[in-house]
């Protein structure tokens, strides 16, 4: 039988959850996933055929979780990066001046209509 939780499930945007709540015996762990992700905030309870398979077994998952955190943190890096470079771009007097005429024209169409 597990033991009560001590962590609740985080609700970020990752896949996997608080991880690892290890059962009194040591040999059952339990993966809380995210409410809102793939697995919709299922808890699974997996045990494992000894004390050492599990610590292997916890060691390989959470190592796993901390990759994907890093790829995950890395790609809102480069988001926000080109975000910041087209708005630079995009609010540049020229870029605004150009717009502004291309709103006109379209206006002097539109009336020419």
């Amino acid at each position: 039988v597990d033991a009560p939780l001590k962590r609740k499930p985080s609700t970020n945007g990752f896949m996997l959850a608080n991880l690892v709540e290890p059962s009194i015996k040591g040999r059952n762990f339990n993966i809380f996933t995210v409410a809102n992700g793939f697995n919709s905030g299922r808890t699974y309870t997996l045990r494992a055929p000894s004390n050492e398979v599990c610590t292997t077994w916890v060691r390989a998952i959470e190592d796993c979780k901390r990759q994907e955190e890093k790829r995950i943190k890395s790609l809102q890096g480069k988001r926000s990066r080109i975000q910041y470079r087209v708005r630079i771009i995009y609010t540049s007097p020229p870029v605004q001046f150009f717009l502004a005429i291309l709103i006109m024209f379209n206006f002097l169409v539109s009336v020419m209509n």
